[in-house]
């Protein structure tokens, strides 16, 4: 009988970082203490060509392969939760075939009776700032054109919405400002939104928007492939490999075998939005090892 997760299990997802230089074998370890369950629901590395990589949750080693099975974005997550062994390690072990020295993250889904005393580590967001004494007095953060800022200062964020939107329709999502906000001063702190902004159409937030799905379907070939067309007015998309054989995509270039994302066969799916952060308008190629495979798309308009 498969040992499964207990209903009141709870999920973390623990990031760590290596670096293993060209022609060496490094890996990412996560100790199972012998008094936790732990099961591994899904996980995802950094790739690179040439790579390869083999995850071990002391129970199970996995066969070594040389693609992506999963990302630090979007990892693999498994039907059914492997259970980890007590006292042993999770890991993946990589060799860095490459010819180049590399940092790779790798991310761990676990579900477990209590959580890990593990920090992660990697895929943070540094900043540099300069100046004398090694701090900055303010810090500007600006528009696509570099001209229009809203200052961080010693006392926070501080965003003129009337200078870092673009002049007439100032919008933040959906949501009319003007008319959302009850009458009277209208305020947000100490911000009088009616009268800071220019006139227009000024929105916040999104109040729930009508999208058009438009349905395709598409055989992949064995080179690249178009997919789906770029589209200004694309707001989501679900691609959803209806075949029997992987699938990789290219935004916004061409397609080239274990490169890209990867969609598993028999369902595999990928999905982007605004909402996820990861929406692209620009065209998405596929390609495919032996051709005529079948890909269904949603696109939302």
């Amino acid at each position: 009988m498969v040992e499964k997760p207990h209903a009141e299990s709870i999920e973390q997802v623990i990031k760590q970082q290596v670096t293993v230089t060209a022609g060496s074998i490094g890996k990412v370890e996560v100790p199972i203490p012998k008094d936790k369950s732990v099961f591994l629901k899904g996980y995802g590395y950094t790739w690179f060509t040439g790579n390869k990589y083999t995850l071990n949750n002391g129970s199970i080693l996995w066969p070594t392969r040389s693609d992506q099975e999963g990302s630090p974005a979007i990892p693999v997550i498994f039907g059914n939760p492997f259970k980890c062994r007590s006292g042993s390690n999770l890991k993946v072990t990589i060799e860095n075939n490459d010819g180049s020295d590399h940092t790779y993250d790798v991310v761990f889904y676990i579900i477990t009776n209590d959580l890990l005393d593990i920090e992660s580590t990697g895929g943070d967001l540094n900043l540099t700032i300069g100046g004398s004494t090694g701090t900055a007095a303010s810090v500007s953060i600006s528009d696509s054109t570099g001209t229009t800022f809203a200052d961080v200062t010693a006392d926070g964020l501080e965003v003129h919405i009337d200078k870092a939107l673009p002049a007439g329709t100032n919008n933040i999502g959906d949501v009319d400002i003007a008319s959302a906000l009850p009458a009277g001063t209208n305020n947000i702190g100490d911000v009088d939104i009616a009268s800071a902004l220019p006139a227009g159409t000024n929105n916040i937030g999104t109040t729930g928007e009508n999208r058009t799905a438009v349905h395709t379907a598409v055989s992949v070939g064995s080179a690249s492939t178009l997919v789906l067309a770029s589209n200004v007015n694309r707001k989501s998309a679900i691609l959803i490999n209806d075949s029997d054989e992987v699938i990789y995509l290219n935004l916004g270039g061409t397609a080239v075998s274990n490169t890209g994302i990867r969609i598993n066969a028999a369902g595999g799916k990928f999905e982007m939005s605004k909402e996820l952060g990861n929406l692209s308008t620009a065209a998405i190629n596929g390609i495919c090892a032996s051709g005529t495979k079948n890909i269904i798309i949603t696109e939302m308009i």
